[in-house]
């Protein structure tokens, strides 16, 4: 017979297992997760924003994914000299380079893609980003590639 310790070990190994594999589905949870485990918060806001860049998030939606409160979010990427503003940018002008690189999407689909309701203020965040328009920054980048 089993001791009462082991017994409880071993239903909650079953239960963990259980629910872990519920999530096996998912197809992102499983790299969502190892970020989660890497020590730097940043690192995990980054991701979870990165594997849905189209959805309307903010810092209560990204902190709820963790398992954490907004204010406690805040103050751990305050400690990491960084903010939810800036990963989400970073994020967002990340991914607008590859849609009007790769995909060849112009500026106003691209700033729909990026969450963006103005064009106007995506070119000028782009530009606080890069240092030049997005417009610029194409025509640049195909220069380069031509030559």
């Amino acid at each position: 017979m089993e001791a009462p310790d082991e017994i409880v070990s071993e239903r909650t190994r079953a239960l963990l297992f259980t629910v872990l594999s519920r999530f096996l589905d998912h197809k992102k949870f499983i790299s969502l997760l190892m970020h989660m485990l890497r020590s730097r918060i940043s690192d995990s806001v980054y991701h979870i924003i990165q594997s849905d860049i189209h959805k309307d998030w903010n810092l209560s939606a990204v902190a709820s994914c963790l398992c954490l409160s907004p204010s406690l979010l805040k103050k751990k990427l305050k400690n990491e000299n960084t903010s939810y503003s800036q990963i989400i940018t970073t994020c967002r002008m990340r991914y607008a380079v590859n849609q009007l690189l790769m995909d060849g999407k112009n500026i106003s689909q691209v700033s729909q893609l990026c969450g963006y309701n103005s064009t106007s203020y995506f070119i000028s965040v782009f530009k606080e980003f890069y240092g030049m328009t997005p417009l610029h920054y194409v025509s640049q980048h195909r220069e380069r590639s031509a030559a």
